[in-house]
Formats: C-alpha cells, structure tokens, sequence
C-alpha cells in the first residue's frame, strides 16, 4: 500500500509539474517533479555557465548519483546524450535516465566522487610508475572499447577523466561527450577541429 505522501509525489510526477527544492545555504531550484519523487536531492556540487551539478541520493535504493541540470536546446548535451545511451563500460561513465522538461534536461549519471585526474596529480605532485600505469591501462580500456564501436572523443584530458572514488584503487571514468562523433562507418573521416587548445593533438591544428 502507498501511503499519502507516496500517491501524492507520484500524482505529481504524471503531472510533469516542477517542484521547489531547498538545499542549505542555497537558493530554492526548480527542479522537475518526477526528478524529485525519486531522487533526494543533498547538494549541489558544480556549477558553470550553462549548468548545474547536484548531488542526490535514490529513495528507495539509497545510493548516490550525479544530476546535471542544463538547457533542452543544448546541442552538444543532445549530442553526449545520443552517445552515452549508446555504451555501457566499467571505465566510461554511466548514464542512469534523463527527465525532460520544457525547458531543461536532468540528467542522472553514475556517481564519481573521486574528483578529476588533475586534482589528483596536483594534489600528489607527480603519479608514480606505478600509478600511472594503472591509470593508463584504464583509460585505453576504455577508449579501445569506444573505438570499437567508433565513438572518438575528441576532448580527452585529465579534466574530463574522473575517479569512481577517493580510494586509490577507484576506477578512472571517461566523461564529457559533448565534442565525441559517432561513425556510421569503420571508413568514416572526421574534417572538424575541435577540442581543448592546450591538450589538442598538433597535427590537427595544422
């Protein structure tokens, strides 16, 4: 049986209704009702130009995830979207769903509370031999497994590599797509420069 506050939080979410949501500290966010009958949302953890990072926990399973609130007309966020719901490895991130609204999307995403790769080598100074070669030997995992279904992503750097957690054997994860191409073909040539300035191969600024 469902109790009332249940049946009213699931009449709400059929609705398609925004809720209000208050977070410590925090200004009150209009977030999509069905995002928030199922997701508790605890804080918000990144924040850009065009977007949000909350962190939220499941209701019913108790664990925690990542939501990324940005704009519906985003074309790159379409793009890393179309992707994403494409793949499915240990060392890529994963995407759970998506809530879409009128204006905005919601994107829940696998947790990675370890931080990016670029903290991690400031903070320690310098990768040891070893760890460096566990790291590598991740993210080439990951990156043989998206170039066997020719997916490039075209904006790897340590920014956009984050650890699972902050234990030193957590996984490294390959995030942000909104630059990745997907073939239709193994013969399929890319013409388009793109990428980060600082981390861009030469040859194809050339």
């Amino acid at each position: 049986l469902q109790s009332g506050n249940q049946a009213e939080c699931q009449k709400e979410a059929a609705s398609h209704r925004t809720a209000e949501c208050s977070i410590k500290d925090r200004p009150a966010l209009r977030l999509d009702s069905r995002l928030v009958c199922k997701y508790e949302v605890l804080a918000v953890i990144g924040k850009g130009s065009f977007s949000q990072v909350l962190r939220v926990q499941h209701r019913l399973t108790h664990k925690y995830y990542a939501v990324k609130l940005v704009s519906s007309d985003c074309g790159t966020v379409n793009n890393e979207l179309s992707i994403l719901s494409r793949v499915q490895h240990p060392f890529v991130i994963r995407l759970e769903e998506v809530f879409k609204s009128s204006s905005r999307l919601f994107i829940v995403m696998e947790m990675a509370s370890g931080g990016e790769m670029y903290d991690r080598v400031v903070a320690k100074g310098r990768y040891s031999e070893a760890e460096a070669r566990q790291a590598l030997r991740m993210l080439l995992n990951g990156l043989a497994y998206l170039h066997s279904i020719r997916v490039t992503h075209r904006d790897l750097k340590p920014e956009n590599l984050l650890y699972s957690d902050t234990t030193p054997d957590a996984r490294l994860l390959i995030t942000d797509f909104g630059l990745a191409y997907q073939a239709e073909t193994s013969q399929e040539k890319m013409t388009e420069t793109c990428g980060t300035p600082e981390y861009i191969a030469p040859e194809i600024s050339i």
